[in-house]
């Protein structure tokens, strides 16, 4: 499949001033349809035995960061807890819940997650999920959709804040804090 999403370093400007980036670090996952997580090496060699099909023309795709520290036991600092398979198996559960097709795409890389322009420097590991939409769902539906999937891992691991950019084609349309 030829997934037409940017999933490189972005940089958000949020209201308030705040700045966030995101800055890929190591092999990105492909989750397939039955769970499994696919390197480059396997999805090659797939690719070999297999014809391929074109869905459409492109459209809607969200990337949702998620933080795999949470607060300390002892509540100070926070601390590694999750992992990126914790939350690609979250993600699914909630698509499921969603009544959304299981085989959905997405796409897991662990990264630095940080805040920069003067506030407090958070380096954390973190998990950037990308869901394509190759089916043609309204963008109402797909934002909400992807808004709700957004609040769901933000509350289960911990995180103040989950950040949802949506893209069509490509190109980012727009950024959401979900947060508590």
């Amino acid at each position: 499949m030829i997934v037409r999403a940017y999933t490189g370093h972005c940089t958000h400007h949020l209201k308030g001033g705040r700045v966030r980036q995101f800055r890929p670090k190591g092999e990105m996952l492909v989750v397939m349809p039955d769970g499994q997580m696919q390197g480059a090496d396997a999805r090659a060699k797939h690719r070999a035995n297999e014809d391929v099909t074109r869905y459409s023309e492109g459209g809607l795709s969200a990337r949702l960061f998620v933080g795999l520290s949470a607060p300390a036991p002892s509540g100070k600092g926070q601390v590694p807890r999750y992992s990126i398979k914790q939350v690609v198996d979250a993600v699914v559960a909630i698509r499921k819940e969603q009544g959304q097709r299981p085989d959905a795409t997405f796409l897991a890389q662990k990264g630095i997650y940080t805040e920069g322009e003067g506030a407090e420097l958070v380096e954390e590991d973190s998990v950037q999920i990308i869901i394509i939409d190759i089916f043609g769902t309204p963008e109402n539906t797909f934002v909400q959709q992807m808004t709700d999937l957004g609040e769901a891992p933000r509350a289960r691991f911990e995180q103040k804040e989950v950040i949802l950019e949506v893209q069509n084609k490509g190109v980012v349309q727009a950024v959401y804090g979900i947060h508590a």
